[in-house]
This record gives structure tokens, C-alpha cells and sequence, in this order.
């Protein structure tokens, strides 16, 4: 149901919080696909908005460690 669903944004929050920003887009991606239909407008483009913003977190992440490793070999 819809509680269920808002379950998925909280543990996207939680998720977020805990420094795992694939795990929290994935949540967000659920909370998006379940509740498209019932949930507000606002959550489900808040829901978008931070999926954006952890993309970039997760690609900037992933130049950070490529640049390191080739800086030590």
C-alpha cells in the first residue's frame, strides 16, 4: 500500500545517510515505480531530484578512486 511505499523513501534517506548512495537510488527508483500513482507530486520530484544528485555523487566517487589507482601505479 501507500505506507509501504513511503517506507522505500525512508530507507533511501537512511541509506544516504549511511554514505551508500547506490543502495539509496535504487530505494528511490522503488518509491518512484510503486508510487507513481499514489504518492504526492512533490515526494516523487524530490524522489527524482535526489537521484540525480546521488548519480553525480556515485560518478564523481568513481573518478576519485580511478585517478588514485592510477596515480599509485
Amino acid at each position: 500500500g501507500k505506507d509501504a511505499t513511503k517506507g522505500y523513501l525512508g530507507l533511501a534517506k537512511t541509506l544516504e545517510l549511511q554514505g551508500d548512495p547506490q543502495g539509496a537510488i535504487e530505494a528511490y527508483q522503488i518509491f518512484i515505480d510503486k508510487g507513481k500513482d499514489t504518492q504526492k507530486t512533490a515526494l516523487l520530484k524530490a524522489a527524482r531530484v535526489a537521484i540525480q544528485r546521488l548519480n553525480t555523487t556515485v560518478n564523481n566517487f568513481d573518478h576519485r578512486l580511478f585517478f588514485q589507482k592510477r596515480l599509485v601505479n
